[in-house]
Formats: structure tokens, C-alpha cells, sequence
């Protein structure tokens, strides 16, 4: 039996037109023209591994919508292709289409039960209002220069967007006219319908660029939107049954991403404002679980069988004493991580993380799944 008899490859990855669209955005998502294995949320669930602390994350996210308790403002902080945008998606997701928890892969089998909860907690929720701001796309993060049309009135600003979304656009109308952020009881008054999740990617792009403008004023209205997120996190905190979850380019030890390092100013403030109502952070892949992630992401199929017989072949041979004099340590290393990141050999795994790491203007999993995708198809 071939590599092939064991192993079966999700069809997108043998296409390599598809290479590039292997990081989806929340927005493209949300206005449904990325591929359609990121829109469908059976096909997207099927090639996730929800990690524990994405787990975790959504349990907060569940007991905040219930009334249960938990941090109504959630930060989703990594940097460039660490997990932020996959996280968000499976939050929306997981929040749309409850029964499709199921058909993820956990990253531990002890987890399986605490998504079953998950599934069944949200499925009786009830409706959920949910927005969408994605700081790429102008559909849902406007300025005056590029408004949304939306028939009887324009929407100029990112309050003006949530409204919209909302169906409540005249609440904050005169303050979106003005271009100036709404008072945090109208932001209350906005949101009070619970249950609400409002879901922000790209933010920090949007207003890198705005800060950047040639545009007085849309320097200006970069300044607002900071100002902006500081009283939504401080409305949603007060707020029963409404939660936030924003993306920030920047690790738990204050790193910035390499594209925002000339930018950090603007990336920290918007770090400190949030940070002021005392979110959960969220840091959604470990770099121990990048061999679990390219296994779910990449095959389809795994026979576990062959597997552990394949494995256990693979110990012998650097347990034996031949490999030790050859190997010492090194090869006892390879002999017990060998189980966890078939059909992959633990090595390639090793080469792999230190490439993404090492390597300025690599995405870290983003770019391991792309490079997986080319090596697969060789």
C-alpha cells in the first residue's frame, strides 16, 4: 500500500489556483464572495481545528449572549497569519449555524464534549443580531469619500455601518452626518436588543490608512474612530447579553506586526482603549499545535490505523541503536512527536515552524498551510 492508500487530500488543496485564497477575510465571508469552503460553514467547520483557547473563547462568547456572565469584550490579539481572522470566522460561525460546531476537529478529544454543549447552548439561543465590520472592505467600514448606499440615506462612518447593520440608522444619523462619534447612551440605546455580537477585523488597517490619507479629514476621522472604539468597548461592557470581539495586530508581550511597526503608535492607542474595560484576551494557536492544524486543514482523511502501524515502524527505527549512535537524542525526539504529526515527519514540521518564524513577511500558519498545500501537490 502507497502513502496515497492511507491518506485522502481535500480536493481545494490538489488546486493550486486556490493557494492565495487560503486566507479568507472575515468580510468576504460575511458578504459571502470568498470560496465557498470558507461561506458554508459545514464545509468551513470541516477543515478547522478548534483549538482550546478558541474553545474557551467561545464559551465566553456563549455565557455573555445567555446572560450567563463572561467578559462582553473579547481581543483576539496575534500577529500577521497567527489565527485571528480563522478565529473570528468560526465565531461567526459557530454563532449562525450552531450545528456545524460538529463537524470540527478538536485539538484534544477531551474537548469533544465541551463543543457538543456549544452547539446545543447557541442552538437555543434564539436569534442573534450579528455585524460584521471588516476594516478592508468599504461595504462595511465606510468614510464620507466612499459612503454605503443604502437607498433612502448614505453611511459615512463605522457607527453609521453597526447602525445600518442593525436597522436602526436613525438613531445615530445626525452624529453620522457630522462625522463625529455618538455619546455612549445613544451607543447603549444602539445595542440594548440583545442578544448582539459585533464582530471587528482589520480595524487597525482602516485606520492606519486613514491616518495616512492625504485627506485632512480623513486623518481626522482616523482620530474619531479610535475615539469611537473606546466608547463601543465601554457601552458593551455595561451592556446585558451584547459582545464584542475585535482582531489586533499585536502578541501579548506588546510585538506589533512587521506592516504596523511604523505605525505602532496608532496600533498601542487602539491597544490601551480597549484594554481599559478589561477584555479577554484571546491568543488562538500555540506553536505546539501547527502539526494538528496542517493535518486537519490539508487531509481529508486519515487512516489512524495505518498510521499508528506506520509510526510505531518509525520508532523502531530511531530507538534502534544504530539511529541512537547516529541521532543520540535528536532521534528518541523524533520517535515520540512521530505519533502526533502523521503523515507529516516530525522534521518537516520542525523546518516548517522555523521558516515561518524566522522569516520577516511570513504569515506563521498562513503561510505553513500554503507552503503544506504546494508540498502536498510536488
Amino acid at each position: 500500500m502507497g502513502f496515497s492508500e492511507y491518506v485522502r487530500v481535500w480536493s481545494d488543496v490538489m488546486d493550486e489556483g486556490l493557494d492565495e485564497e487560503s486566507a479568507p477575510s472575515l468580510g468576504g465571508v460575511f458578504l459571502g464572495i470568498e470560496h465557498r469552503i470558507y461561506v458554508d460553514p459545514g464545509e468551513f467547520f470541516k477543515r478547522t481545528l478548534l483549538t482550546r483557547e478558541m474553545i474557551r473563547a467561545l464559551e465566553n462568547i456563549r455565557d455573555v449572549l445567555t446572560g450567563r456572565g463572561g467578559s462582553r469584550v473579547t481581543l483576539i490579539q496575534s500577529l500577521f497569519g497567527g489565527g485571528k481572522t480563522h478565529t473570528m470566522l468560526a465565531i461567526y460561525h459557530a454563532v449562525r449555524s450552531p450545528k456545524s460546531l460538529l463537524m470540527a476537529k478538536v485539538a484534544d478529544e477531551s474537548l469533544k464534549k465541551d463543543v457538543e454543549d456549544l452547539a446545543k447552548d447557541l442552538g437555543s439561543i434564539g436569534p442573534i443580531s450579528v455585524v460584521v465590520i471588516d476594516g478592508k472592505y468599504e461595504s462595511l467600514a465606510p468614510t464620507y469619500v466612499k459612503p454605503i448606499e443604502a437607498g433612502g440615506y448614505r453611511v459615512k462612518t463605522l457607527w453609521g455601518s453597526i447602525a445600518h447593520q442593525l436597522e436602526a440608522f436613525d438613531l445615530v444619523r445626525v452624529y453620522d452626518e457630522i462625522v463625529s462619534p455618538p455619546q455612549i447612551e445613544t451607543v447603549m440605546k444602539l445595542l440594548e436588543k440583545g442578544p448582539v455580537l459585533i464582530l471587528v477585523d482589520e480595524l487597525a488597517h482602516h485606520i492606519v490608512s486613514l491616518k495616512n490619507s492625504m485627506d485632512s479629514g480623513l486623518r481626522n476621522y482616523g482620530d474619531q474612530l479610535i475615539r469611537f472604539l473606546e466608547v463601543l468597548a465601554e457601552a458593551v461592557s455595561r451592556l446585558e447579553k451584547v459582545s464584542l470581539v475585535i482582531s489586533l495586530p499585536v502578541d501579548d508581550r506588546g510585538s506589533i506586526e512587521e506592516s504596523y511597526r511604523g505605525s505602532q503608535d496608532i496600533v498601542l492607542s487602539m491597544a490601551k482603549v480597549v484594554n481599559r474595560v478589561s477584555p479577554r484576551s484571546v491568543l488562538p494557536v500555540s506553536p505546539g499545535e501547527l502539526a494538528s492544524i496542517l493535518r486537519v486543514r490539508i487531509f481529508e482523511y486519515i487512516d489512524q490505523s495505518a498510521a499508528r502501524a506506520e509510526t510505531s515502524k518509525l520508532e523502531d527505527i530511531y530507538r534502534s541503536q544504530e539511529f541512537k549512535e547516529l541521532f543520540g537524542s535528536e532521534g528518541e525526539r523524533v520517535a515520540k512527536e512521530a505519533p502526533d504529526t502523521y503523515p507529516f515527519h516530525p522534521e518537516y514540521i520542525r523546518v516548517l515552524r522555523d521558516i515561518v518564524d524566522k522569516h520577516e513577511g511570513l504569515q506563521k500558519t498562513r503561510d505553513a498551510i500554503k507552503i503544506t498545500r504546494k508540498v502536498v501537490r510536488s
